[in-house]
């Protein structure tokens, strides 16, 4: 009140009587927690925006049942590490959080080339992975002996991509035909384990996987057998009843991984029998049937998912309007001074900080944006 009537004192006019307001400034001692207050007049306060600590991850899980997956949402903060955020997904999709595994994916649902080494390691902070990257997390299969449900040990896998041959009228080559290898589309995780797994059991698990992509695609194999003849259905094929072929490749997806590179082989055909492949695979290519491909295949459900409550809850508390009383909160906030100030009870110089608050409201307030910052004329 002293501080207010010696500034009406020194200045008298209607631009203080209705346009000026009183801050007051507090600065708290860390040492001995002394508190000293300073009163200023003002006509005009700079507000700052909010900045939001926390990063807005939104993951996509692909269970085993060959369901549609769900999309999942969180605010975590920049210092989360990749297992914690695993404990949160873990509890949100009713998993263990060992018992599924995260791949980055671009924009077209392939896999992101050159992403660092950190996110497999669950000690890392959730901002080493890529800002433009979808987040996938694929269930793993169990090892089929395993006794404890509360304690779950992976089975040997191995990745799946689909694949498609493209022809290009000028090439090189004359051994590739002039075709050459295009990967698209979501990837998969296989139960595959080298000397146990059978060419039927990897087939049907690509079918459960893929069939929601494909018209028409609710048959059994056994109908699928016996209909799939050129008069009525070619987008399969008559020996197997599946519209695509699996192909032992390298990590590329692009050449075979038993052949030597002078052969140009895109891949060797894994047979679907019983006979229990023996080889280690690196990677499965699925080559999809050019008819199948653009007479079943629906690229718009590749990216296809639900969405769990919590994305529209997440998305709307991160990208909800910036309102002035979060600008106002904001301002007034305490902050630790960077130099430190000489305090009188201690006799030298400390650490402080420093609180800001309005006083006195002016009679009239008026608020002006002004690009990202926020002012307030009163």
């Amino acid at each position: 009140m002293v501080a207010w009537d010696a500034h009406l004192k020194r200045d008298k006019s209607i631009i203080v009587d209705l346009f000026t307001g009183q801050l007051r400034s507090t600065l708290t001692c860390l040492n001995c927690n002394a508190i000293s207050c300073r009163f200023d007049a003002f006509t005009c306060l700079q507000l700052p925006i909010p900045i939001d600590h926390l990063l807005l991850i939104s993951v996509v899980v692909v269970k085993r049942d060959g369901q549609i997956p769900i999309r999942y949402a969180f605010r975590l903060t920049y210092d989360t590490t990749i297992g914690m955020f695993k404990n949160k997904l873990a509890e949100a999709c009713s998993l263990l959080p060992n018992s599924f595994q995260i791949l980055c994916l671009n924009r077209a649902g392939q896999m992101m080339q050159g992403v660092s080494e950190s996110v497999d390691d669950d000690n890392s902070s959730i901002s080493v992975y890529p800002n433009d990257a979808l987040l996938y997390a694929f269930e793993l299969p169990a090892e089929e002996d395993q006794s404890n449900p509360q304690c779950f040990i992976a089975a040997p896998t191995v990745i799946a991509a689909h694949r498609k041959m493209q022809y290009n009228d000028s090439y090189l080559l004359g051994a590739t035909r002039g075709c050459t290898a295009r990967v698209f589309g979501v990837p998969l995780i296989l139960r595959f384990t080298p000397g146990k797994t059978t060419g039927n059991k990897l087939y049907e698990e690509v079918w459960l996987h893929v069939s929601r992509f494909l018209k028409n695609s609710g048959v059994g194999k056994q109908q699928r057998i016996r209909e799939a003849n050129r008069a009525i259905d070619a987008a399969e094929d008559i020996r197997n009843g599946y519209p695509f072929d699996l192909c032992c490749v390298k990590l590329s997806f692009e050449w075979c991984s038993k052949c030597a590179w002078p052969a140009f082989c895109r891949g060797c055909v894994i047979l679907s029998n019983n006979e229990i492949i023996e080889d280690c695979l690196m990677a499965v290519a699925i080559d999809w049937k050019p008819t199948a491909l653009y007479l079943r295949y629906q690229h718009s459900v590749e990216l296809l998912c639900r969405d769990d409550a919590s994305v529209l809850q997440a998305w709307e508390i991160h990208y909800r309007p910036c309102s002035l009383l979060s600008c106002l909160n904001d301002f007034m906030q305490a902050e630790c001074l960077d130099d430190e100030i000489m305090c009188k009870p201690c006799g030298k110089k400390c650490p402080a900080t420093k609180a800001l608050a309005i006083w006195r409201l002016p009679k009239i307030l008026v608020r002006f944006y002004h690009m990202y910052v926020s002012k307030i004329f009163v």
